[in-house]
């Protein structure tokens, strides 16, 4: 059985890293940020950067396109990647997956080196069989992750599973025609997940644990 997974929302906190990227940025264009809880109350809502830009007093395109063009360039920064928080017993969730099938980490990352050195650093590059990921601002997140999931991952059965915190796993699940958890201690609350119709909803990876037995018929 493969266990697809997502990174960021099911296994790190990034929270801090994008509200820092965000700051440092607004602050250097010379405009006042948004508290941290407004911010991400924006980002759960699914309100784009630009909008979040535009609330925030920065109307003018010219510093609107600077602030993309750095925050693509900054976000996957070492120096960012090491404030991503690794979610409260999310090791020991892992480490029963990982024994359960083969656990494959499907993300969208630019930076492949980068995201290695950040696996290593925070001691989670063992409990996966694959890390899959790529980046592609051309598409939608659920088509990217379908890509790579049918370029690297041999034969896909009914009874995989696939984790994630937002609609790019759970619409990538239904077109793969496998079982879809929704993780709500991500960017989407339980609520937004409810209406993607995943196969179960949880509220972090212990719940994944704990329901397990229940996975495992339903998923058959």
């Amino acid at each position: 059985m493969n266990i697809f997974i997502d990174l960021d929302g099911p296994i790190l906190n990034n929270m801090p890293r994008l509200y820092s990227v965000y700051f440092n940025l607004v602050n250097a264009l010379g405009f006042k940020p948004l508290s941290e809880s407004y911010y991400w109350k924006l980002k759960r809502a699914c309100i784009n950067e630009e909008t979040i830009l535009r609330k925030t007093g920065c109307f003018d395109q010219k510093f609107i396109q600077a602030y993309i063009k750095q925050r693509i360039e900054n976000i996957e920064n070492k120096e960012y990647l090491s404030l991503n928080k690794v979610t409260d017993r999310c090791l020991n969730s892992l480490r029963f997956l990982s024994k359960q099938g083969n656990l494959i980490l499907v993300t969208a990352r630019k930076s492949k080196e980068n995201l290695m050195w950040e696996l290593k650093q925070k001691g989670l590059y063992s409990y996966f069989k694959k890390v899959l990921c790529d980046f592609n601002d051309t598409i939608t997140a659920w088509e990217l992750k379908f890509d790579l999931i049918n370029r690297f991952v041999g034969h896909i059965n009914a009874n995989d599973i696939i984790i994630g915190d937002t609609e790019a796993e759970i619409l990538c699940g239904k077109k793969l025609g496998i079982y879809s958890i929704g993780v709500a201690n991500g960017i989407r609350n339980s609520r937004q997940l409810s209406v993607l119709k995943p196969d179960m909803i949880v509220k972090n990876l212990t719940g994944v644990v704990r329901s397990w037995a229940k996975i495992g018929k339903e998923a058959e």
